[in-house]
């Protein structure tokens, strides 16, 4: 009791179960008491997730999912057994370890799913839940007279330079007759994106109209217009109809003109649609989403502009005769042929995690690793498994090298973190032998003999004379009768002596040029100069090496090779 002389006070117990507590009141003259029944039972644990730390999404199905909890007794005498499972989603959730405050799940399909995480004690169980979106962006559309929304959609002609077409159904694109190009502008205002979230895809849809269009069109190039530019009132009928209300081929607004007549647009394409028949009609035509596409939208919601844009076809410009399509415009009476702008998110978006393709790899040599992550504020490469290990040139980048040291089978896994989630994919890596290396060397030459007698460094299987350690460094035939075959040149006071060798690893061996004069103990490399070798093929080099000549008229010269094992 915290205070046993006070009617009112707290009480803890030690135990779980039943218990009767009796207070007591007394005057000096008499005493009363009454009896309370209490059932203490044990706290529920404390369990809660920490990663990811609120709904998550996750760019593909193929992405793994970093999941951590804390749990916590709460005061009860045991510790809290954690277990993970699935409780709703479109496939199946695999967890690393289902047993394991931090594990990780792998998701079968796209679709939304409620992971949750349950702590047991003595005290009972609570659980925390997890809601993950698996390659299932949020979208919005932009599309005049839907929900209230306008934008400005119209076209510009280099034949009537001073006409204004915002109020017309239709947008040409192309040329006329007379090498008079026809371009689109469009206007889009980006409103009810929610904060914070990351866009990843944003697609213009436009349909041709109902009215053909001449021959065949090149294809359509969407650039972002440096500007914004006005709709207008007119129908593209006259100079006087509209006239000083919106764009031109001179002007972006009534009273603003382009830098450069026909529209200041940018170089870059930020996405095409290929070349058609200018004849098809009521034919949706999509601008696909790219990364340039994203980043001018991006660029134009960051400062609070329009997102603006132009289509132009350049090989219709540059064409024979009269190329262009009829599109449907913000005017037009099929409210479902209007353009459309569809921008697509990710809420609370983990890292867009990809490894990459495999690389060509040979053991001993890097080998580039091309990964990507948008959106990590940490990246690590790590090796899962394979028979050797794997060095990372640097783990923390996503496009590095990695070098193994044995052939065999790897797997590698590329982990991205932002303050969402942490999630993976692995790499398999089919690494190659290396014949640079004498133990590769070996395998190659020998498959399946592990007999030390035939494949060791000091034999000499073939009895050519040369061990098996000469054989490899020499670029030689270990299972046939061949001999080196160096070449002497008198040069001056000087020898020339000439060999070709393996290409080996760093590390594998070393080469020593000696000279002699009586072939006893007087070896030396005093004098002797080693030169760049020079590559014959992939395998093999030619090296030059100088050396004194000898005082007596003759000198002997060896190569020795000294393993590094």
């Amino acid at each position: 009791f915290a205070n046993t002389a006070s009617p009112a006070t707290t009480v803890t117990f030690d135990q779980s179960g039943s218990y009767v507590l009796r207070l007591t009141a007394t005057n000096g003259n008499a005493s009363t008491a009454a009896d309370l029944t209490v059932e203490a039972a044990l706290p529920l644990p404390d369990v809660s997730i920490l990663n990811p730390p609120a709904p998550v999404t996750l760019a593909n199905a193929a992405d793994v999912l970093r999941l951590t909890a804390s749990a916590t007794s709460n005061g009860a005498p045991d510790a809290p057994v954690v277990a993970w499972t699935q409780l709703s989603g479109p496939g199946n959730v695999i967890f690393a370890n289902a047993a394991e405050p931090d594990t990780k799940a792998a998701f079968s399909a796209p679709g939304t799913y409620v992971l949750r995480c349950t702590a047991t004690t003595s005290g009972g169980s609570a659980s925390a839940d997890a809601t993950v979106s698996v390659a299932t962006p949020a979208e919005i559309t932009f599309r005049e007279g839907v929900g209230g929304y306008s934008h400005a959609a119209t076209f510009i002609r280099a034949d009537s330079r001073s006409w204004n077409s915002g109020a017309r159904d239709q947008i040409l694109v192309g040329k006329l007759i007379g090498g008079n190009p026809l371009r689109a502008v469009f206007s889009f205002p980006l409103t009810g994106i929610p904060a914070g979230v990351t866009v990843n895809h944003v697609t213009l849809d436009l349909w041709t109209d109902a009215g053909a269009g001449t021959g065949t069109v090149g294809a359509l190039e969407l650039r972002k217009l440096s500007g914004t530019p006005v709709e207008g009132t007119g129908t593209g009928t006259n100079s006087a109809d509209g006239a000083g209300t919106g764009a031109t081929w001179l002007r972006r607004t009534d009273s603003l003109a382009w830098t450069s007549a026909g529209g200041d647009f940018e170089t870059t394409v930020l996405s095409t649609v290929p070349g058609f028949p200018a004849t098809a009609t009521n034919v949706r035509k999509t601008f696909p989403s790219t990364s340039s596409l994203v980043s001018a939208f991006q660029d134009a919601s960051g400062s609070g502009q329009p997102l603006n844009l132009m289509v132009i076809s350049p090989g219709s410009e540059s064409g024979e005769g009269s190329l262009f399509t009829r599109i449907s415009s913000d005017d037009s009476p099929l409210t479902g042929q209007r353009p459309l702008l569809t921008v697509g998110w990710a809420a609370g978006a983990a890292p867009a995690v990809d490894p990459g393709n495999a690389p060509s790899a040979i053991n001993g040599q890097p080998a580039d690793l091309t990964g990507s992550a948008p959106g990590a504020t940490a990246l690590q490469w790590s090796l899962v498994s394979g028979p050797g290990s794997a060095t990372f040139a640097n783990p923390a980048l996503a496009a590095t090298t990695v070098t193994f040291d044995q052939a065999g089978t790897y797997v590698l896994q590329l982990a991205a973190a932002n303050a969402n989630a942490e999630v993976s994919r692995t790499l398999t890596v089919d690494v190659s032998a290396n014949p640079g290396i004498f133990s590769d060397w070996q395998s190659l030459t020998w498959p399946g003999v592990s007999d030390p007698e035939i494949i060791g460094p000091g034999k000499d299987p073939d009895g050519d004379g040369l061990v098996n350690l000469l054989e490899w460094a020499l670029h030689l035939d270990p299972a046939g009768n061949d001999r080196f075959d160096p070449e002497l040149v008198l040069a001056g006071g000087s020898i020339e002596f000439r060999y070709t060798r393996r290409k080996i690893a760093p590390g594998e061996a070393t080469f020593v040029v000696q000279w002699s004069d009586t072939l006893g103990d007087d070896w030396s490399d005093a004098g002797v100069v080693v030169y760049a070798p020079v590559s014959l093929d992939e395998t093999s080099e030619s090296v030059r090496v100088s050396l004194p000549k000898g005082p007596n008229g003759r000198r002997f010269v060896r190569v020795e090779v000294r393993s590094h094992d």
